[in-house]
């Protein structure tokens, strides 16, 4: 009996041991209280198929193909259709349109300062420590940028600037020689190398701009391609791919050598689909069989278009001994991160210290337990909106009420179905059996079409009007800054001739001419102001005015234009320019208006350069 039972003790025994070691091999030490780091990797236009896995005869990827081969692949994950939307999504796990983000340049592309961070999140409720590098492209000015969103550490990249390109700390400005990619791939591995073994945990998001256009490359990687067969335009892509492969290699090498792989969680992911245009003019786009080639999938659309190939991208998601590899079918979005990131550093919902609602689910039961998500729709929008009369990209607009949902470019996921609707055209497809949105079902399932078009309507309409979409930023004067800018491109409202576009309001032909922006005062004292002009006319009057102060001074042409001092109150108020007076009657005042620039007299204030 005695020695029985001795054998049924070991049993129980040996399974308790056994059961918790799997426990502890596949969810960390019950008694480990430092939660995992959290590595995102966000790439720039990378398509579905843009993979040497899923596109040898094109791609050279290795290092990527083996994060995929060690991943759960998401074969249904969504972002938004350009990258400031999906960006302000993916840091809020919000809807784009509700976070105050609509667009990609002209004003457009600020994330509401009320919005909050998976950063601020961490670093406030999760104690963590916070870092990002690379392509920013959620505000470009004072209380926008990423160590203003609750990133400790933070070097944001100019735009584009492939080779050499400049840099930004909250210190100043510097600049990469070689490869901004590669500079900032090995900024990222040194930041992993000195916080691994740190006592707080990491988030670390890493964004490289690669292959967004201008396409460039390496000019040895350019010549092996080439040497392939491939055009100039397709060589340097293929060539642009694989330094960002070996970027991405930079930093898994770094987490791999720092021992901290089985606590360590990366995700990666792009932030829309892909372009044919090479972003040069002396470069061609890509032809059609080149397309095609690049696109064996063969989904529908591009870049800036809510078909597949437009918001349909790559997300991997690792968690050495933690996660099994596999492939996911589930529709999910980048709106499912925030929510990610939260549960995996053991926050449990995401706080929501704004009242914001957070849209996104958490991956992180799918994930680990293969547990279903909740059902759902997933609602995007283009940020091409349309209003009654079909406006242009950079009109502004007078009022939202004159954007029907019926004139949208708008998409909806319900289950294997995806309704979209093109201006006045919807279509229903479904994605399941048919990815390539190649068999409109309106006519054959009309009562699901109804449903879908008007669901998608509704969400359209709801977003519209939720008092946070379509806005123009609140530029912020003073407090810790020295110098704070306001970008022209961001109007509030236009007088006269003055139009916009990406980057400076134009045309700006007196005397009626004008334009005012939202701005905030976050400290009263006296300012001195420089306008960032070109093409002005000799003898022009101009007249700068907030709340009840202004002045009226006559500049001439040059490029940085001192135009004396002003006593502002702090507060959110209304910066007025106009042009008075232009003694050449039928010629342009201002022909571009960049910035208007505000200095600080205090000497305490942070000294602080400008940032485009």
């Amino acid at each position: 009996m005695i020695h029985v039972s001795l054998v049924k003790l070991f049993a129980i025994f040996y399974t308790v041991t056994t059961c918790l070691l799997t426990t502890i091999k596949t969810y960390g030490h019950p008694f480990d209280k430092k939660p995992p780091n959290l590595v995102i990797i966000i790439s720039d236009d990378q398509g579905h198929d843009d993979f040497g896995a899923l596109n040898p005869k094109i791609f050279n990827t290795p290092r990527l193909d083996a994060l995929r081969q060690d991943s759960v692949v998401f074969e249904n994950f969504y972002v938004n259709s350009t990258c400031a939307p999906t960006r302000a999504s993916l840091l809020t796990g919000r809807r784009f349109l509700e976070t105050g983000v609509w667009g990609v340049h002209g004003g457009q592309d600020y994330l509401n300062l009320d919005e909050q961070t998976f950063a601020q999140a961490l670093a406030k409720s999760g104690g963590y420590s916070t870092a990002f590098f690379g392509k920013w492209h959620s505000g470009k000015t004072q209380g926008y940028l990423p160590w203003d969103r609750g990133f400790d550490t933070a070097v944001m990249a100019r735009l584009y600037q492939h080779l050499n390109g400049q840099l930004y700390t909250k210190n100043g400005p510097s600049k990469a020689s070689g490869w901004t990619d590669t500079v900032l791939a090995k900024r990222v591995a040194e930041y992993i190398t000195k916080h691994a073994s740190a006592e707080k945990p990491f988030c670390l998001l890493f964004a490289p701009m690669a292959p967004h256009g201008s396409w460039r490359a390496p000019e040895n990687l350019i010549k092996k391609f080439s040497a392939k067969g491939f055009s100039k335009s397709l060589a340097t892509l293929a060539a642009m791919l694989e330094a960002l492969d070996s970027n991405v290699g930079i930093v898994l090498d770094a987490i791999e050598h720092s021992g901290i792989a089985e606590n360590t969680v990366v995700f990666y992911l792009s932030d829309n689909g892909p372009i044919n245009e090479s972003g040069r003019k002396d470069l061609p786009a890509l032809t059609d069989t080149e397309w095609n080639l690049r696109n064996p999938s063969k989904l529908k659309g591009n870049k800036a278009r809510v078909w597949e190939n437009g918001i349909r991208v790559p997300l991997f998601v690792r968690w050495t001994n933690k996660i099994h590899p596999r492939h996911e079918a589930t529709p999910t979005h980048v709106i499912d991160i925030f929510p990610s990131l939260c549960e995996l550093a053991g926050l449990g919902s995401a706080p929501r210290d704004n009242g914001l609602d957070i849209h996104g689910f958490s991956l992180t039961p799918l994930l680990k337990d293969q547990i279903p998500l909740p059902a759902r729709s997933l609602f995007i929008a283009n940020d091409h909106v349309q209003d009654q009369n079909g406006r242009q990209r950079y009109d502004l607009l007078k009022s939202i009420d004159n954007l029907p949902a019926s004139r949208q470019h708008l998409t909806l996921r319900s289950g294997p179905y995806k309704l979209i609707r093109s201006g006045e055209r919807a279509q229903l497809f479904n994605i399941q059996k048919d990815p390539q949105e190649t068999c409109n079902l309106a006519a054959v399932e009309p009562e699901r079409f109804a449903v879908l078009n008007a669901q998608t309507q509704e969400a359209f309409l709801k977003a519209r009007d939720s008092g946070r979409a379509y806005q123009m930023p609140v530029f912020q004067i003073g407090g810790n800054y020295h110098t704070s800018l306001v970008h022209c491109a961001a109007p509030a409202r236009l007088r006269g001739s003055a139009s916009y576009d990406s980057h400076a309001v134009k045309n700006l032909k007196g005397p009626d001419a004008g334009v005012s922006f939202n701005i905030n005062v976050t400290m009263t004292g006296l300012y001195d102001i420089f306008l960032h002009a070109n093409g002005v006319m000799p003898n022009t009057t101009v007249r700068l005015a907030a709340d009840r102060a202004q002045l009226s001074t006559t500049i001439n042409q040059a490029q940085l234009i001192p135009l004396g001092s002003l006593h502002l109150n702090a507060g959110k108020q209304l910066l007025d320019f106009d042009i008075t007076k232009n003694t050449h009657a039928h010629a342009t005042g201002i022909a571009s208006l960049k910035a208007i620039s505000f200095v600080a007299s205090s000497a305490e204030a942070t000294k602080m350069p400008l940032h485009f």
